[in-house]
């Protein structure tokens, strides 16, 4: 079975350096030339820590077990050898595309230094055609702006897209999908999956989707196997979930919406509101400057204990519109705060009292946290700052917030660049809410949790909007996730407001055919 395969693993363990802790345990599977293949896991059950080991990748670990490449053990290949097998006949696409793209080079430099390694005696000229033919097939429109475009000039979603071309590049045997869909919206997510089953046809080219959305992956692999705590617990075919999966497969297939939450109520006074706000930047040299919209004539209210929901398709302006009510950036519009007018330059006070008060949770938790720096550092890093509380109080509220997101006290002493992503999103939210805001921006907060550990922080955040009378702005493109939370939605596309009303009406009764596309492709 392992020759006959394009990987298979045997017997795998991995430990800490130390040998003091079992990460994985005895994992035994394959994964044939052609197949699809699903690997299904709650935040910190060890899915990335797996498809790493499968190329080679032990660092500051030890293993026991054997991994075979096309029959061949990875423990055995020489350095070259190793290089070689993850520059074409294996490639992965990592879960944070922001930490995987080089910030000084461009979207077509990443797909041609992958290109380079397959093409290497094609021109300059070929090389950059197929790669913006590449950029074409993973959904961009304007592939000669994309083409010249850095990774701080794109969206999350646009940044993994361009990580989907660079690997597509080299047409490997096995490509390995580490959450590929995760910072898409609906639309764009079904594309892509049904790109890499296209092309997993086409070139007879395994694919491993590494996801914690089971009913996306189920719909597009032939098997399943499941991950919890470093165990895999369950192996099925796809068509069999619902009928023989152990039932934490299937609590996290059943996981389902709940109702729409009500409307806002007409004799609320807001506590943000925003008139106008516009956002434009500028790309190229200072010889050819080209400036771009990134949002338009945009206005909104945040009313307290409700959540205004803003979706809209990657690269639409979401994460600007963000931005821009954080006062991160700046353009022409106003944005009132209790009343009060938050100018540009701001007096010290003013600027403290603003920052406290409204709070921004980035849409990459992993790259927005210093990875060398312990979680009780980062984790209490503001509230020292504002001096909110005594040091012995402090450890105490820091012990309540990571409770409230579901990780143990033993996790304070641990270096943030140890977390999984989905962990790394939960000490964000901690560190956030040990602050108490008034406004809390959040950008894509559970895009890297699985079902169960989305529920409970919804749970959460529906607690604390209640109990601290807390507003919320929540950018997201799940639609389950929206039709949880919000009072109030809005659709953005080009920069600009396409369609916005109550919750029931815009999910019940969307207007514009954009938002009938985004609810009809969602998969969730």
């Amino acid at each position: 079975m392992m020759k006959a395969s394009v990987v298979g693993v045997k017997d795998l363990s991995v430990l800490t350096a130390d040998g003091t802790k079992t990460l994985l345990h005895g994992l035994s599977f394959f994964i044939n030339h052609g197949e699809r293949v699903g690997l299904l896991g709650g935040s910190g059950a060890g899915k990335t820590l797996l498809a790493s080991a499968m190329i080679g990748h032990f660092r500051d670990t030890k293993t026991k077990g054997n991994v075979f490449i096309k029959g061949i053990k990875v423990a055995k290949m020489d350095h070259a050898q190793l290089m070689s097998i993850r520059k074409q006949t294996v490639r992965m696409i990592l879960q944070d595309p922001l930490s995987a793209l080089n910030p000084t080079h461009t979207a077509g430099q990443h797909i041609l230094e992958s290109l380079r390694f397959v093409h290497t005696n094609a021109s300059q000229s070929v090389l950059k055609d197929m790669a913006e033919t590449l950029l074409l097939e993973v959904g961009f429109v304007d592939t000669g702006r994309t083409f010249g475009q850095y990774p701080h000039q794109m969206s999350g979603g646009e940044c993994q897209r361009v990580c989907i071309a660079a690997a597509l590049s080299c047409n490997p045997d096995l490509l390995i999908a580490d959450e590929p869909c995760s910072s898409l919206d609906p639309i764009t997510s079904n594309h892509i999956m049904v790109l890499l089953k296209n092309l997993s046809k086409k070139h007879n080219m395994a694919l491993f989707v590494i996801s914690h959305n089971i009913k996306q992956v189920c719909a597009f692999v032939d098997r399943l196997y499941v991950m919890r705590d470093g165990h895999i617990i369950d192996s099925l075919r796809s068509k069999d979930l619902g009928r023989r999966a152990q039932p934490y497969t299937q609590r996290l297939f059943d996981i389902s919406q709940t109702k729409l939450r009500p409307k806002i109520s007409s004799k609320a006074e807001p506590i943000m509101v925003a008139k106008n706000l516009s956002v434009s930047y500028g790309t190229g040299t200072w010889m050819s400057r080209v400036r771009h919209t990134g949002i338009m004539d945009v206005s909104c209210k945040v009313y307290p204990s409700s959540v205004l929901g803003i979706c809209g398709l990657s690269g639409s302006g979401k994460t600007t519109l963000a931005y821009r009510l954080a006062n991160l950036i700046a353009g022409p519009g106003t944005i009132e705060l209790f009343g009060k007018e938050i100018k540009e330059k701001m007096d010290h006070h003013d600027r403290r009292f603003f920052r406290k008060s409204v709070q921004m949770i980035l849409q990459s938790a992993a790259t927005s946290l210093n990875p060398y720096k312990s979680v009780y550092d980062i984790l209490t890093e503001a509230a020292r700052y504002y001096s909110l509380y005594d040091p012995l109080e402090l450890r105490e509220k820091a012990l309540e917030v990571l409770g409230w997101v579901r990780l143990s006290s033993a996790v304070l002493k641990t270096d943030m660049g140890q977390l999984s992503g989905g962990e790394c999103q939960r000490i964000a939210l901690a560190r956030t809410l040990l602050l108490r805001p008034k406004v809390l921006v959040l950008d894509e907060p559970t895009s890297a949790l699985d079902f169960l550990a989305k529920d409970r922080i919804l749970t959460i955040l529906e607690q604390l909007r209640d109990e601290m009378r807390m507003a919320i702005v929540l950018i997201s493109h799940d639609v389950l996730v929206m039709q949880r939370m919000a009072n109030y939605v809005m659709f953005l596309d080009n920069g600009g407001v396409q369609e916005e009303g109550a919750a029931q009406r815009f999910f019940s009764n969307p207007q514009t055919d954009i938002v009938r596309d985004f609810l009809k492709n969602d998969t969730a």
